[in-house]
């Protein structure tokens, strides 16, 4: 039988509840205790809980009486510490933003992985650019922005080769992580997280040179150059391919004409809008010293919670978290 090896005294706070001397048996001790405070645990001067009536001498002098949860609550404060643990998990990689999550991804290489983003790139036009057709024509895209090989820009709204429009991830494939931890964007291959562009276009987003924002007002979505030194380039300057920089439309038109104009999308389908304004808060972050003198934000600029639906989850919480983060440096 397990007894005291020292003389034990039992505490609650600096309040002396119970003293037994060396040799005490443990059974004993745990009548007693359970006689005073019913349901009660004690704690070692280490802090580590120890389970009376376990076959074992007790070899400290003083303990701590835990008074005992009450029912039901042990199950609550449980939950509760899964939920912060999930937030935890969440919150740490959605706000390493000085990693900036839209930075460009590397080339699709694969076989597998071009006819993925073919495919999203069908996706995409049809999202933006296909009204509504009778059911047996629902496969089939708009001819209006799509015919003979040529794809339209949704910035410039240019009629080019179809190679040189590209299916821009808002959220990068890299990111996918991030994007749903912190943005609710669980699939990045969705059409709301696609754009269609001219390359050039791609290249200045992901330096953070250039941003798409929400116009509440009006429901429209505004491209806006933030570096003055854009604003006269010639589009073909951020040609990644050599036959985008040889395209002449490409070399005719540049950054600034297109400025504070709004993306064309005549299906009536719109992206993700918290993912372009936390693009764009990141954005205007990193261009604080470079931005046009004429440009000025304000919080609701960089609103990515507002379209959020799940409401109450954590990754709603976590978006809120990330709103205040990344506003508070935009707008400064």
């Amino acid at each position: 039988m397990a007894v005291a090896s020292q003389d034990v005294t039992l505490k609650r706070g600096s309040e002396v509840l119970l003293k037994f001397r060396a040799g005490t048996k443990v059974d004993s001790i745990v009548q007693q205790l359970a006689a005073v405070c019913p349901g009660a645990r004690i704690e070692d001067t280490e802090g580590f809980a120890v389970a009376l009536g376990y076959p074992r001498n007790l070899m400290q002098e003083e303990y701590t009486v835990i008074d005992p949860t009450p029912a039901g609550e042990q199950d609550d404060k449980l939950s509760k510490v899964l939920a912060n643990t999930e937030q935890l998990k969440a919150i740490l990689p959605a706000l390493t933003l000085m990693a900036n999550p839209f930075q460009s991804a590397s080339s699709l290489t694969s076989k597998e992985a071009q006819l993925q983003a073919s495919d999203f790139k069908s996706r995409v036009f049809k999202y933006y650019f296909s009204p509504p057709p009778p059911p047996e024509l629902q496969h089939l895209p708009s001819q209006a922005y799509f015919a003979g090989g040529k794809m339209t820009c949704m910035v410039s709204k240019l009629s080019l080769s179809s190679n040189l429009v590209e299916a821009a991830h808002i959220l990068p494939k890299a990111s996918a992580q991030w994007g749903n931890c912190a943005l609710g964007v669980s699939d990045v291959w969705d059409e709301r997280n696609g754009l269609l562009w001219a390359e050039p276009f791609e290249k200045a987003y992901h330096a953070l040179e250039i941003v798409v924002m929400f116009q509440p007002g009006d429901g429209t979505f505004k491209f806006q150059v933030l570096i003055e030194s854009l604003m006269n380039k010639k589009l073909s300057a951020y040609a990644k391919s050599e036959p985008a920089r040889l395209c002449p439309e490409l070399q005719q038109h540049t950054f600034g004409e297109y400025d504070n104009t709004d993306l064309l999308m005549p299906s009536g389908n719109v992206p993700f809008r918290r993912t372009l304004a936390a693009h764009a808060a990141i954005s205007v972050t990193a261009q604080q010293h470079r931005l046009r003198s004429s440009l000025s934000f304000t919080a609701k600029d960089f609103d990515i919670v507002s379209d959020y639906d799940e409401k109450g989850t954590t990754a709603a919480w976590v978006q809120t978290s990330l709103a205040t983060a990344i506003t508070s440096h935009a707008v400064t």
